[in-house]
């Protein structure tokens, strides 16, 4: 809202008349207090608080207080005229003479007084600007001050970043080689564990192929000599049987087809067992072939699981390379760090040196300048503006510092990642080896099975000889039962207790004769 305005130069006029008008009536009325002193003092108030408040802009207050001045004393120099207009109708009274100037002279003291207010207790161009280079110089000290303490604090604040830097590159540093060193002698220990229980392992299984190996071979010459004792003991008996059956049938006169119609269907019988005996044996040969053909696969097997044990130890050798290739990965990516580190403490030194010199620059050219107040001012904005922009570039160089910090702790981070999947990888070449020792493990149970197999089969096979020796002795008893001298059946003493207990001998045994059935019937015919 626009502020009412009054001019002056009309306002000063009619004030004027107004001042001459009471005079003149003053003069006719001879009235000194009234027109004389009251009404021009309030015709002086009236213009001097118009003035004061709705005055033009353009008059200023010491113009404004040199026309309250000058208006109060017109009006004593009215009053002075209208009084020695009217000297003669006083005479000789000098009291109304000083009462009349009295009241003259105290319109010129009020305007003096409201010049004085107005003008005198204004400061002046010259008092303002020397109290502004006053002011101006004490800021000028101040803001000296205040970069002194910002450089102080920023040094301080440099070296303790530069303190902190240093402080956490060493505990990393410590952190990184006390984390390799441990990593080092966990995987040595590891190597070593791994490579003692290997060999461990490497010893018992060989011992136990070779200790399954020598049970294997002595069973196998065992029942060679328990079959070549058989054998033997089956050729004497037959021997023994046929000489004394001989002997026997040269004593006893028999019709000449009495064995062959008494007989023929129980040599035929032993024949027919013999054959099937001598294929057990040959089978039972065989069978021993194959176990001892198996052992040999088995001997083959466990080579192999030995080899693909020394490919796991060559892997393993290849980790421990990966494990040193890390460690001097560690070791550059350490350097890298550090130099990085170095690298930006240059930069934070020369960019304080930068402020520095860009400080001393500002504080010369606001030293110079000093004389123009409202560029003073903006050049100290620009100042401080110069020192946020270097104090937020000293922020981000520690933020840029902070988040090097922040990335080697990640890259440590990575690197144990790094060592957590080689051992991992590790452990799978262990799982990898345990499995293949369970599969030799498996190997020599399954060999140690069919090895019980072929020993059941070899007792079985003995067990059903046994059975048929006792059914072709028995067959025999009978037959000699049904002959015509079966009263003393061949007085030799071998009676039929002697034969069965030598069918039961032959049952332990495997025949080793072969002879064809008509040699032992000629035998019987003789």
């Amino acid at each position: 809202m626009q502020r009412m305005t009054i001019k002056v130069l009309p306002l000063f006029i009619a004030i004027c008349a107004l001042k001459v008008g009471a005079a003149t009536i003053g003069f006719f009325l001879h009235s000194v207090y009234l027109w004389g002193l009251a009404i021009p003092l309030f015709l002086m108030a009236i213009y001097i608080a118009v003035g004061l408040k709705y005055r033009e802009p353009v008059i200023s207050a010491e113009k404004f207080a040199d026309s309250c001045y000058y208006l109060g004393f017109i009006f004593t120099i009215a009053s002075i005229i209208f009084n020695l207009f009217d000297l003669p109708n006083i005479g000789d009274d000098l009291y109304s003479i000083a009462v009349r100037f009295g009241a003259a002279m105290v319109s010129t003291v009020m305007g003096l007084f409201v010049r004085i207010c107005l003008v005198s207790f204004r400061p002046s161009m010259e008092d303002a600007m020397r109290t502004m280079e006053d002011q101006v110089v004490d800021a000028s000290q101040r803001l000296a001050e205040s970069y002194n303490k910002a450089f102080d604090d920023l040094e301080h604040f440099r070296g303790e970043v530069a303190n902190a830097a240093r402080e956490t590159v060493r505990t990393v540093s410590l952190e990184i080689q006390s984390l390799t060193e441990q990593n080092a002698k966990r995987m040595d220990e590891f190597f070593l564990s791994v490579s003692a229980q290997h060999t461990e392992a490497m010893a018992t299984v060989i011992q136990d192929t070779k200790t399954n190996t020598e049970e294997l071979k002595a069973a196998v010459r065992e029942y060679t000599a328990a079959s070549v004792a058989s054998v033997s003991k089956i050729d004497a008996s037959v021997d023994n049987f046929r000489e004394m059956v001989i002997s026997r049938l040269e004593a006893v006169d028999f019709p000449e087809d009495l064995f062959t119609r008494k007989l023929g269907a129980a040599i035929e019988a032993l024949n027919g067992s013999t054959e099937a005996l001598t294929s057990g044996v040959s089978s039972i040969s065989g069978e021993v072939l194959e176990a001892a053909k198996l052992v040999e696969r088995s001997i083959t097997k466990v080579n192999k699981k030995t080899e693909s044990m020394t490919q796991t130890l060559d892997v393993a050798q290849q980790v421990s390379a990966q494990q040193g290739e890390l460690l001097e990965a560690i070791r550059e990516q350490n350097s890298g760090v550090l130099s990085v580190i170095q690298d930006q403490r240059t930069q934070l030194t020369l960019a304080l040196v930068q402020h520095r010199e860009s400080s001393v620059e500002g504080m010369v050219k606001q030293t110079v300048a000093l004389a123009e107040l409202a560029s003073v001012f903006k050049r100290v904005d620009s100042s401080v503006e110069q020192v946020a922009d270097q104090l937020s570039v000293a922020r981000e160089q520690t933020v840029k510092v902070l988040y090097g910090i922040e990335r080697v702790d990640q890259q440590n981070t990575a690197q144990g990642q790094a060592v957590k999947r080689n051992l991992d990888s590790l452990e799978a070449a262990i799982t990898i080896a345990a499995e293949h020792a369970s599969s030799i493990t498996s190997a020599l149970q399954h060999s140690n099975e069919a090895q019980g197999t072929n020993h059941a089969k070899v007792v079985q096979t003995l067990d059903e000889m046994g059975k048929t020796l006792v059914s072709h002795s028995e067959l025999l008893r009978a037959t000699s039962s049904h002959s015509p001298v079966s009263a003393n059946p061949l007085d030799t003493g071998a009676n039929p207790i002697d034969l069965q207990q030598e069918s039961n001998d032959l049952s332990a045994s495997s025949p080793a004769t072969n002879e064809p059935s008509s040699t032992k019937s000629a035998w019987f015919k003789r």
